[in-house]
């Protein structure tokens, strides 16, 4: 599956000895992985693997010190508010989201920077962060959305970079797929995992907030898979769920699997199951999202269709201000439309669906599409 019209540039914009998310594991979790995944490295990925391992050990020395600097004080934070999280499938327009209500200065967010180096960036970032810009790539590989050290990322990358493990560790052994998909949900999960699993997330919050006091606006997608364990920690939490065409969402999400191991990963080429894997995925997330969503308060949970957000990008962020309580909206409208009229010339990559995945799309998604209006595929505005 290809999308259509996307360049050759566009396709090469992530840099070959660029900065990836994985520079920030610490050494003791990176060994980890290695052996895990049987040190299967491809040959032409062992100068990255290399790298990974002097920025792992120049990770823990910094770590160390972060702790030894602020561990007592974040670890006594006493958190004034409960995070905001963007939860929905990936490709369902989180990252837009999240960059849009990062306009608004009464919030705060995980930036890239925090999720590289989650261990010491309240050491680090003044000094290693001016120093590192010129290494990252200028656009993701899947879609040439812009990265910069202070834009709004995924908390689910810091909480690699803590050392806890992830779906997303998949990117980095394509081929072997290492199993982690029990920490999607975290269903499956021994009672010492599920306890470190909530220690780390409450460790990364609490890090982020000390630097910036203000709410907290997170995105994972993973996240939509948690609610239960969410409001375990963050009892007056309130969520955001996007969700979008599955005839587009799921090719999308495959493409963007493929992108993410290429660009990121130690093995050459993707494994042959990456469509199952991206099914599996949605399976599991949305088995898990409809078991817990009950648990959240109508009040604190609003939804919305990536169509009408694209289509009405204003009227829609204005409906969350208001579902959510969030304040005044024309506070920050100017800033908001600013932001529409950046991005109003993207255009994202239109992909073409073949019979096959279009008849296991209709079957493996069939009651999300009916529970999100998607009887046929959306036509835009």
């Amino acid at each position: 599956m290809k999308p259509v019209g996307m360049s050759d540039s566009a396709a090469q914009t992530y840099p070959r000895f660029g900065l990836v998310i994985w520079h920030g594991l610490p050494l003791a979790a990176y060994g980890k992985l290695l052996a895990d995944n049987g040190c299967r490295v491809s040959w032409n990925r062992w100068d990255r693997a290399f790298a990974f391992g002097l920025s792992g050990t120049l990770n823990s020395l910094l770590n160390l010190a972060d702790r030894v600097a602020f561990g007592q004080r974040v670890e006594n934070l006493q958190l004034k508010h409960d995070p905001i999280f963007i939860i929905g499938h990936w490709r369902t327009g989180t990252t837009l989201l999240h960059e849009l209500l990062a306009r608004d200065g009464q919030f705060g967010f995980a930036s890239t920077y925090q999720c590289m180096a989650p261990g010491h960036f309240l050491v680090s970032q003044r000094f290693l962060a001016p120093l590192t810009r010129f290494l990252l790539p200028r656009r993701r590989p899947m879609d040439n959305m812009p990265v910069d050290w202070n834009r709004p990322q995924e908390d689910e990358f810091g909480l690699c970079n803590l050392g806890l493990p992830s779906p997303y560790l998949q990117w980095m052994f394509p081929r072997t797929m290492p199993g982690y998909d029990q920490y999607l949900d975290l269903a499956e999960l021994s009672d010492a995992d599920y306890r470190r699993w909530k220690a780390g997330m409450l460790l990364l919050v609490k890090r982020i907030a000390y630097s910036n006091p203000r709410p907290l606006v997170l995105k994972s997608p993973p996240h939509t898979a948690r609610i239960k364990t969410l409001l375990e920690l963050f009892p007056h939490a309130r969520f955001i769920h996007l969700v979008r065409d599955p005839e587009v969402m799921i090719p999308s999400t495959v493409h963007m699997w493929k992108r993410m191991s290429q660009s990121m990963g130690l093995q050459h080429g993707c494994c042959d199951q990456v469509v199952d894997r991206v099914f599996d995925n949605f399976s599991r997330m949305y088995r898990s999202f409809e078991q817990q969503r009950d648990l959240i308060p109508e009040n604190r949970l609003v939804e919305l269709r990536f169509e009408d957000l694209t289509c009405d990008m204003l009227a829609q962020v204005q409906r969350i201000y208001q579902c959510l309580s969030l304040g005044d909206f024309e506070r920050v409208r100017p800033d908001m439309e600013q932001f529409r009229q950046e991005v109003a010339d993207y255009r994202p990559n239109v992909y073409q669906l073949s019979a096959e995945l279009g008849a296991r799309i209709a079957t493996t998604c069939r009651s999300y599409t009916q529970r999100y209006g998607y009887r046929a595929r959306a036509r835009g505005c």
